[in-house]
């Protein structure tokens, strides 16, 4: 893989994981919202739920765009 294409692909991941941590927080702070307002239970498996994915997909993202980076050089 050429440098450039390869930079082109760390570009794409780190673009992709940006839109779904913007995605997911976003679902976290409506889920957080319903919570207050008594809406759903507090400690709701959705919230919950959204939660881990986020903080999966954040631990996942540094490794994703290393080993793309790796790649460039």
């Amino acid at each position: 893989m050429k440098a450039a294409e390869a930079l082109e692909q760390v570009q794409l991941c780190a673009n992709v994981i940006a839109a779904l941590n913007e995605l997911l927080t976003e679902r976290c702070r409506a889920y957080e919202e319903l919570e207050r307002k008594g809406k759903i239970p507090q400690g709701s498996p959705y919230l919950i739920d959204a939660r881990e994915v986020l903080q999966v997909l954040n631990a996942g993202a540094d490794m994703g765009i290393a080993i793309h980076a790796t790649h460039a050089l």
